[in-house]
C-alpha cells in the first residue's frame, strides 16, 4: 500500500476494523473519503497504536470520536515492562522495519533518533555456532535460504510454512534457522503461519526494507507529538463487554452496565479479546468470521534476560539463531542477551 493511500485510509493497522461490516456498515471509501461528509459519532474500542491511528485521522476530519480503554494506559502493547529496572531497559527495544510508513515520520517529526540497525548474526546448526561467511558456506543453509526466499512468490496450496519447507526434502539441521526467518519474526512459528499468506504479505509490502532500533521511550513520545488529538478523547477503566449492531444506532456496554452510543464502530482490541469471548455481540458474528479468528494462535511466551560478565560472542554481532528450545537470542554491545523460546 502506497503511503498516500495509507494514510487516507482510516483502517490502518486496525486489525479487525473491517471485522465487523455490520458494526463499520461498510469499509468503502465512500463512507470517509470527503472531509466533513460524515457527521455522526464514532466509538473505537481499544486505545492502542490501531485505534489511536484511527481517531486522529477521523478527528481531523472533524468527525466526532470517543475511544473506549480498559486499562488506564494508551498504547496497548507498546508499553515496556514496568517492572524492569532502568538498567536492564536497553534491551527494551523495538525494530521499526521500512522508511516509508506512519511511525517512521512521527520519528522524524518529533526530532527523534532512529539508530539503523547493523550488526551480523549467528547461526547454530549441525551442532556448532556458525558466523555468516561459515553458514553460507553450508549446503543445507543455502537451501534454507532458498526457501525463505520461495515463500516470497509461493503459489500453491494454503499450506503452513513449516510444510513447505518439509516439501523442499532440506536437512531437519537447519530447521530452526528456518523457523526463526519465516515464522518468529513474524510473532508466531512456521507450523502456524500460511505460506500464500507470507507471498501475499511480500507482494503488498511498500515500507521499505530498512530496519531501525527503536528505545520504548522514544516510541511513546513520538505517538504522544503526533496522535495528540486521538490521546485527548481516550476514556480509560472501560472494558468493554457487549455490542448491539442491531439497529440503526449502535449501543457498546462496559462492564460496570454504562452505555454508549454511536454511528459507526471501530473495533480494535487484541485477538485474544475476541476469542475469549470477553465482547458478546447482536447480531452474533457469522461462523467465517468467528472460524478466521479462532484460527489465528495467541499463546503465551516468556522473554529471560540475562546480564553477562564477559559477552561470549564476538564484536558486533546482534542475534543469535539456532536450537531448537530457544531459536533466538538478541544481544547488544553492554553483554546483555534476551531469549525468545519458540512460540
Amino acid at each position: 500500500m502506497k503511503r498516500r493511500k495509507f494514510l487516507h485510509d482510516t483502517g490502518w493497522i486496525a486489525a479487525g476494523s473491517c471485522l465487523l461490516p455490520g458494526l463499520l456498515h461498510s469499509c468503502k471509501k465512500s463512507n470517509w473519503e470527503a472531509q466533513g461528509s460524515f457527521q455522526g459519532h464514532v466509538i473505537i474500542v481499544g486505545a492502542g497504536l490501531a485505534g489511536l491511528y484511527a481517531a486522529e485521522i477521523l478527528i481531523k476530519q472533524g468527525v466526532s470520536v470517543q475511544i473506549l480503554e480498559a486499562s488506564s494506559n494508551w498504547g496497548g502493547r507498546l508499553y515496556a515492562l514496568p517492572s524492569n529496572p532502568e538498567s536492564r531497559r536497553a534491551i527494551e527495544r523495538r525494530t521499526l522495519q521500512g522508511q516509508f510508513n506512519i511511525l517512521y515520520d512521527l520519528f522524524r517529526h518529533n526530532n527523534l533518533d532512529l539508530t539503523e540497525k547493523s550488526g551480523s548474526e549467528l547461526y547454530y546448526f549441525a551442532g556448532r555456532l556458525n558466523n555468516e561467511s561459515e553458514a553460507n558456506q553450508n549446503t543445507f543453509f543455502q537451501e534454507m535460504l532458498q526457501a525463505v526466499e520461495g515463500l516470497k512468490n509461493y503459489n500453491g496450496a494454503d499450506i503452513n510454512a513449516e510444510a513447505y519447507f518439509d516439501s523442499m526434502g532440506i536437512s531437519t539441521n537447519v530447521e530452526s534457522v528456518y523457523n526463526v526467518l519465516t515464522g518468529q519474526e513474524r510473532g508466531t512459528s512456521a507450523d502456524r503461519i500460511s505460506a500464500a499468506g507470507i507471498a501475499r504479505q511480500h507482494s503488498l509490502w511498500s515500507s521499505g526494507n530498512s530496519e531501525y532500533s527503536v528505545s520504548g521511550a522514544n516510541l511513546k513520545t513520538a505517538i504522544q507529538g503526533g496522535l495528540s488529538n486521538a490521546i485527548g478523547v481516550v476514556q480509560y477503566n472501560t472494558e468493554v463487554n457487549s455490542i448491539d449492531y442491531s439497529g440503526a444506532t449502535i449501543t457498546v456496554q462496559d462492564a460496570t452496565g454504562a452505555n454508549y452510543s454511536c454511528d459507526r464502530l471501530i473495533l480494535t482490541v487484541p485477538i485474544d479479546v475476541l476469542q475469549r469471548g470477553i465482547i458478546s455481540f447482536n447480531p452474533t458474528l457469522n461462523s467465517a468470521k468467528l472460524n478466521s479468528v479462532n484460527r489465528i494462535g495467541i499463546d503465551m511466551s516468556y522473554c529471560a534476560l540475562f546480564k553477562l560478565e564477559n559477552a561470549l560472542w564476538p564484536s558486533g554481532t546482534r542475534r543469535i539463531i539456532g536450537n531448537d528450545i530457544v531459536q533466538s537470542f538478541e544481544v547488544t554491545n553492554i553483554n546483555l542477551i534476551s531469549s525468545i523460546p519458540e512460540q
